[in-house]
């Protein structure tokens, strides 16, 4: 009894190591990015996005976790967690939180769809932003240390009201992939969850949404 509970001990020892472990690699992240001269320059000249802030297609916002500007994609509603927001030609769903506005800037003009669009032509859907922050790496781990640390990963992530999140498993085998996936399934924290698009990894990937 003594050796199991001696176990035990240690591997809660070791889960709370890691989980400050992944809270020290965010906050270097983020010391990093706001150390970098052009970020600062940016975050001097914008502001926060007000909770139910009004913004407009078209409007020029920055996205100081991807050190980049952008455009607002379509127009959100108020309550929307996510924005669809244009960086670099490519159309990304960012979180609310994590969008600046440019306080002095003219308002956009919302542009209407060009009538020489064909009907039967779509928009090519948005990817999903990535970060360090809403990351959780399982390359390499055994199935049974890696659904804890997802159970704890999304945890965190919903406390902090992060609307998604990356998973990453590889191919490998599958099993991985596959037991995480099907405990995502039965997971209070998941939405609805999907393989990532080619641009992110694929099937290798897997984006939950909280």
């Amino acid at each position: 009894m003594r050796a199991v509970t001696e176990e035990l001990r240690k591997e809660k020892k070791i889960e709370t190591v890691r989980k400050a472990q992944s809270v020290i690699r965010e906050w270097k992240e983020k010391e990093k990015a706001e150390d970098d001269p052009v970020v600062r320059a940016m975050i001097s000249r914008t502001a926060p996005l007000p909770p139910g802030a009004a913004l407009t297609q078209g409007q020029k916002v920055f996205l100081a976790t991807i050190r980049k500007e952008g455009e607002v994609a379509s127009t959100p509603a108020p309550e929307d967690r996510e924005l669809e927001v244009v960086v670099g030609g490519m159309k990304l769903r960012v979180p609310r939180d994590q969008v600046r506005i440019f306080p002095n800037a003219p308002r956009a003009k919302e542009s209407r769809p060009s009538k020489t669009a064909g009907r039967g032509e779509e928009a090519s859907p948005a990817l999903y932003l990535q970060t360090p922050g809403n990351t959780l790496d399982l390359r390499g781990s055994y199935v049974d240390d890696a659904l804890p640390e997802v159970d704890a990963f999304l945890d965190r992530l919903s406390l902090a009201q992060t609307p998604h999140a990356f998973l990453i498993h590889g191919h490998g085998t599958g099993a991985l992939k596959t037991a995480v996936r099907r405990h995502l399934a039965a997971s209070p924290y998941a939405k609805r969850f999907f393989p990532a698009p080619r641009e992110q990894g694929g099937d290798g990937v897997t984006i939950v949404l909280l």
